[in-house]
């Protein structure tokens, strides 16, 4: 068990409901249902949400649940190949930069820490690079966010990438570690860290994460804004300080005992 704050039954319920009521319904013929008529623009929503993001989603509760690492390397496997065929649907149909993933509930409604996390279950688990280099350019436009563009650069070449952060009131640590020395970077993710719940409280519509006060929260007090009932809560993970330490291979001697932090994600070995 890895979250301490929700019994194991918690997180079984959950996803025996999205079991049965999403994951249990074919998206495909959902998707050829709805485009039926071919007069009327592509609607794509069928696989870019529950083909794909509402499957991949699963991780966060069985990595809060406690389930084997090789079980959500499996999932995550499973869910590259669904994203792979979505996107080659997606060219085939002329949609090309018109249309995206937008992962945008994944850990919150923002998108951009949605993505972070997304790629971080990829890249710790060593998803095949051909693979994530073909749905590169259908997760984002470009020059939304550097660190987004600089992490998606590694797949897709001819990326443009932007100068700017997408959400620096959160971000900007994240943001200047692409340009700092490696002593640097290690003192980067541990403010990171230190502030993390104030740094995320900036991010609007935390429900997915069980928060509602639309107010500034810190580490000490993040706990307190969990609601009992809120069926949304998925645990307090940082999976974007995990993508940063994989992608820019940072030493996480001093941070990896951080209650926030995925290590054993950040350390699994297939």
């Amino acid at each position: 068990m890895r979250d301490k704050l929700k019994p194991r039954e918690w997180f079984d319920d959950i996803l025996n409901l999205k079991q049965q009521y999403t994951h249990n319904t074919d998206k495909i013929a959902v998707y050829k249902k709805v485009n039926e008529d071919p007069t009327k623009p592509r609607n794509f929503a069928a696989l870019t949400g529950g083909y794909t993001n509402d499957y991949i989603e699963d991780i966060t509760y069985m990595y809060s649940r406690g389930d084997d690492l090789s079980l959500l390397e499996k999932r995550a496997l499973e869910a590259i190949d669904r994203y792979v065929w979505v996107a080659e649907e997606i060219k085939k149909q002329g949609y090309m930069g018109k249309t995206y993933f937008y992962p945008g509930k994944l850990v919150s409604p923002h998108r951009i820490l949605s993505l972070y996390t997304l790629l971080s279950w990829f890249i710790c688990f060593g998803i095949n690079k051909d693979k994530i280099s073909k749905i590169a350019p259908f997760l984002a436009p470009e020059s939304e966010d550097r660190l987004l563009d600089v992490v998606l650069s590694r797949f897709q070449q001819d990326r443009k990438i932007s100068n700017i952060s997408g959400n620096p009131e959160t971000f900007t640590l994240l943001d200047q570690i692409i340009d700092a020395d490696e002593n640097k970077r290690i003192t980067l993710v541990e403010l990171y860290l230190k502030d993390w719940g104030k740094l995320l409280s900036n991010l609007k519509g935390l429900g997915s994460l069980g928060i509602h006060r639309q107010k500034q929260l810190t580490n000490k007090t993040l706990y307190k804004e969990l609601e009992v009932k809120n069926a949304t809560y998925k645990g307090f993970w940082a999976w974007e300080v995990a993508l940063v330490v994989k992608f820019f291979d940072i030493d996480d001697t001093t941070f990896r005992d951080n209650e926030y932090y995925p290590d054993d994600l950040v350390h699994f070995k297939n």
